[in-house]
């Protein structure tokens, strides 16, 4: 089923949601990238995609592949989505030019992502607690 995911839910999928698969499917013609066994091709793919054409762990696993990195849900919410999306460019650059495994191996790399993740948890820490301080200021009203 993992490959044909997007062909197995068709079956129990709204006829909107259908259209809008068939429509991101056309788009790629014969590049079905969803059914790959890449995980690098099919997150090449998919963070530009609103739409989910892969299971959703295989998609995490496959944009970790792409970016070297541990990526944390919130990351991958819509709002932070540009973010995510601006990173796989350079990802894609970088593995298209054989070099991502060369920098994986770097101390510097490692340093970077150690900055990017405790930047990602802190953004989403200060998030959570703009929201708990709305609801406090909510409830006393």
């Amino acid at each position: 089923m993992e490959r044909e995911y997007v062909e197995d839910m068709m079956d129990v999928l709204p006829e909107k949601n259908r259209r809008n698969i068939r429509r991101v499917m056309d788009k790629y013609g014969d590049n079905m990238w969803w059914r790959s066994d890449d995980q690098i091709e099919i997150a090449k793919y998919q963070v530009f995609e609103d739409i989910l054409m892969v299971p959703f762990g295989l998609y995490h696993e496959s944009i970790e592949k792409l970016l070297g990195r541990p990526v944390y849900n919130i990351e991958m919410r819509s709002s932070n989505i540009e973010n995510l999306r601006n990173e796989a460019r350079d990802a894609i650059e970088l593995h298209e030019n054989g070099l991502m495994e060369t920098l994986k191996r770097s101390k510097a790399y490692e340093q970077i992502v150690d900055r990017k993740i405790a930047k990602i948890l802190l953004d989403f820490d200060d998030e959570m607690q703009r929201k708990q301080e709305m609801s406090d200021y909510s409830e006393m009203k």
